[in-house]
């Protein structure tokens, strides 16, 4: 689902990073959903900035693991993903690429429930 009549966003940033960003977290999305399961994409204005989410209702992430998934290689539980070439560099190009433009990536998750991963970006990378 993409929620229509959002709010119109100009910002300063690498268009192609961005991109990146947001199709690893769409595809993270796809692959560790549920049958007929559902991804929601959307923006809301923040203080300085928008928030960028994605929300699906996926397996989930334990909680313990929320620190981790971030860094280079991670990968929760191999037996879960559906992807053998699934590299666990993802969320860490995520992270880098948030962090690149003055912001930051976080998770709320519930096992069994799925997942609403937040990109924080200022509306002023150059910060």
């Amino acid at each position: 689902n993409y929620r229509e009549n959002q709010p119109h966003f100009e910002m300063t940033g690498n268009k192609e990073d961005i991109e990146k960003m947001l199709l690893n977290l769409v595809r993270n999305a796809i692959t560790y959903n549920k049958s007929n399961g559902w991804i929601n994409v959307w923006t809301e204005e923040s203080k300085d900035g928008l928030n960028l989410k994605v929300q699906d209702s996926g397996i989930g992430i334990p909680k313990d693991q929320f620190s981790n998934i971030f860094e280079r290689f991670s990968r929760i539980d191999k037996s879960r993903s559906r992807n053998k070439y699934d590299s666990g560099l993802g969320l860490s190009i995520c992270k880098y690429v948030a962090e690149s433009h003055g912001g930051n990536i976080s998770v709320e998750s519930k096992i069994g429930v799925g997942s609403t991963f937040t990109v924080y970006l200022p509306l002023d990378s150059r910060k």
